[in-house]
């Protein structure tokens, strides 16, 4: 009744660690003991039911120190602003992992919409910054490709991500 077609939930749904949502980044599984306590699947049904799409929040290139896969595979990150990690996406099984935990991000809550938001300044270097830029446009395409029904919302956060290419390779661009 009020013309609203998707159903978004922002930060905090996600990681499985003590902290906070800014602390949790990277960890991409459902939040137990809080939020919908593991049964967001359940939630986002009744959003369908409801006549609404189900969307998501998600920061994927952002990862804390205490993100169990940064911990597992270290070589997989390097270091970015303000103490946090983003993913060395020229490296093939980084790229692969990244495109395949937001896949299963859209796959396991049959997502219409996802918000993909950029917090931190990645901090590297001018051959670094074109080698991590092309990988993650590239990333945008596949995903584009492989769930041609998702919306895909890139977000700038109050400027961090306000070039014109970006809009290129997502569905729509919010510049807050």
């Amino acid at each position: 009744a009020a013309g609203c077609e998707v159903f978004t939930i922002d930060a905090g749904w996600y990681g499985q660690s003590d902290g906070n949502w800014h602390q949790q980044t990277g960890d991409w599984r459902e939040k137990l003991g809080a939020s919908f306590d593991g049964k967001m699947a359940v939630f986002a049904e009744e959003v369908r039911q409801a006549g609404l799409g189900f969307g998501l929040w998600m920061e994927p290139e952002r990862f804390s120190t205490i993100v169990p896969v940064v911990h597992d595979h270290p070589d997989w990150f390097l270091q970015g602003d303000g103490g946090f990690f983003y993913a060395d996406l020229a490296q093939p099984v980084v790229y692969e992992y990244m495109l395949n935990e937001i896949k299963r991000l859209v796959t396991t809550y049959q997502l219409a919409w996802i918000k993909i938001d950029f917090n931190f300044e990645l901090g590297p270097a001018r051959d670094e910054l074109y080698a991590y830029y092309t990988a993650w446009y590239r990333i945008m395409d596949d995903l584009r490709t492989a769930c041609p029904d998702l919306f895909i919302e890139g977000c700038a956060s109050g400027g961090n991500r306000t070039d014109l290419v970006t809009l290129s390779h997502v569905d729509g661009h919010f510049l807050s």
